[in-house]
């Protein structure tokens, strides 16, 4: 048990409430009930507290109650406010109250404890404490400073790292860009990463890869547009004069060349001057391959008639030489026509050529029909026929260019067009006549090109 050798009284709690965060006053407290301290309240002039048995203190004064503000004055708080607001807390002292006067200890008297302080008298304490909570409290500051400053360093070196990265990556973007605006287009970016950065590095890979097909599909493009150019060139060099007078006889050719080049082919061989022969056909296919086979048909059937070949035999010597000495199974149609002015006649062979048309000075217009397969197989038969070719006569032999020709809407011109301008144009000379027909084709499709050769031979005698 501890001994209070110090009295607590008026002068001690005066003291320790002008040097603390707290005022403090100390009051006898009598563990008998309300009635007993009235009856020493009567006794004596003092300040006591009793703690009755529901647990509540009372506070007398010479036997009268007192209230809270009668305790202490009136608190004086720097500002108003809830955290400037009083606060009473109390608590019993766990001490002997020793009389000094005698040294004996008072029997059945202790010593209650009254604490008045403000929340914001506890702050200013806490901060101003003389417990060295300040020093914590900067101690606390400085870890933290520390903390963010070691967080700093490591996100600045993180920083670093991934700038010094991403420079990397963009120099060799850059150095890929050269590369190709010098033109090497092989050159690849290394890609070493898996963010955006190396997907771009990978797309400019691809961009590179797509570039150089691109470029070497416009060089394929280039070669083909050259190789086309010069099987046009050689098809024209092939092809005779497009106005041709052989005695009585008018020969009128006209020729109009596909956006790609075809296998359209005539000739005109004037053996004497009441003897003439046309020869018109078509290679099947288009491109340099073709105008050369055009070419080789060309050479072949002039050779064949100068050496007397005619007619029937004429095709089946130039069938036969396809077929033995093609490499490839290509179709070709050929048409050879003779004229006779001595007999007045004009005899036709035919292998898959579009049939002629005959027109008479009487104004009829007759398809000559001679159905064959075309050259190329052996089971080539060629077709025959005859008929009169008086004076006023007009032959007309074309190509499938002209009955295939198509309008904006995709339907042909077809053979049935064609008879029909020849029947309402019979009596035209052959200049008009082809005059007409060039321009109703023109007005069928529109000036849309044309997707095949267009070949239009007329033959018109005179006298």
């Amino acid at each position: 048990r501890l001994v209070a050798l110090i009295p607590l009284d008026d002068a001690i709690a005066r003291s320790v409430s002008g040097s603390w965060w707290f005022d403090v006053a100390f009051f006898p407290l009598d563990e008998g009930n309300d009635d007993a301290a009235g009856d020493q309240g009567a006794e004596e002039d003092t300040t006591s507290a009793v703690v009755s048995s529901d647990g509540g203190i009372n506070f007398t004064l010479d036997g009268d109650k007192l209230v809270g503000d009668q305790i202490w004055p009136e608190w004086t708080a720097d500002d108003e406010g809830l955290l400037s607001r009083s606060l009473v807390v109390w608590f019993r002292v766990v001490v002997d109250v020793v009389d000094l006067g005698s040294g004996e200890p008072i029997e059945g008297a202790s010593l209650l404890a009254l604490l008045r302080t403000s929340p914001k008298n506890v702050w200013r304490d806490f901060t101003l404490s003389r417990y060295e909570l300040g020093t914590h409290i900067w101690g606390i500051l400085a870890g933290l400073g520390l903390f963010f400053l070691i967080g700093y360093g490591l996100a600045l070196a993180v920083a670093t790292t991934m700038i010094l990265s991403i420079n990397r990556s963009v120099k060799r973007l850059s150095s890929g860009a050269i590369e190709v605006d010098r033109g090497n287009l092989d050159y690849r970016v290394p890609v070493k990463r898996r963010d955006q950065l190396g997907d771009l590095a990978r797309s400019f890979n691809q961009m590179t890869g797509s570039v150089q097909s691109m470029l070497s599909d416009v060089a394929e493009k280039e070669r083909l547009a050259q190789e086309l150019e010069l099987a046009r060139e050689i098809q024209e060099s092939l092809l005779p004069a497009r106005h041709l007078e052989v005695g009585p006889l008018t020969v009128r050719a006209t020729f109009q060349p596909a956006a790609e080049v075809g296998g359209d082919y005539f000739d005109v061989f004037p053996l004497s001057e009441e003897r003439l022969v046309v020869a018109i056909g078509d290679v099947a296919g288009h491109g340099l391959s073709t105008g050369l086979l055009m070419a080789s048909l060309k050479s072949s059937v002039a050779a064949l008639i100068y050496e007397g070949y005619a007619g029937k035999d004429l095709i089946e010597r130039v069938n036969r030489l396809l077929v033995e000495h093609g490499k490839s199974r290509t179709m070709v149609t050929l048409s050879v026509i003779e004229i006779d002015l001595a007999e007045d006649r004009l005899r036709l062979a035919n292998a898959g050529h579009p049939p002629a048309f005959l027109v008479t000075p009487e104004g009829g217009a007759e398809e000559l029909m001679a159905g064959s397969l075309p050259l190329g197989t052996r089971l080539c038969r060629p077709a025959v026929l005859e008929r009169p070719f008086p004076v006023g006569s007009v032959l007309l032999a074309y190509s499938d260019g002209l009955v295939e020709a198509a309008s904006a809407d995709g339907e042909p011109f077809g053979y049935d067009r064609l008879t029909n301008v020849l029947s309402e144009s019979a009596d035209l000379p052959g200049s008009a006549l082809t005059a007409v027909i060039l321009d109703k084709l023109s007005g069928f499709t529109t000036g849309s090109d044309l997707a095949d050769d267009l070949t239009l031979l007329v033959v018109e005698r005179n006298a």
